[in-house]
């Protein structure tokens, strides 16, 4: 999946986050997933259960930087 991530040197610049599907719910047969969109507002909505499971394959770097963007998104929400 390739996705734009532009910087002020390369504004048509973009990332690939590479992932891997499984249908195999036998790691937690109890848990479920949700897919969820963001639009232009990075207000995250839900658009239902799926029966797969999604793995992103990144780099720890990629996961740091998610998290805390993750963190500052749920501040900036409960302070609304």
């Amino acid at each position: 999946m390739k996705i734009p991530a532009p910087t002020p040197d390369d504004p048509d610049a973009t990332k690939i986050i590479r992932f891997n599907l499984s249908s195999d719910g036998s790691e937690n047969p109890q848990s479920s997933f949700e897919c969820i969109q963001q639009d232009d507002t990075d207000h995250l909505e839900s658009k239902g259960h799926i029966q797969g499971k999604m793995t992103v394959c990144a780099t720890e770097q990629a996961y740091q930087e998610t998290q805390k963007y993750l963190s500052q998104m749920e501040k900036s929400s409960q302070k609304r």
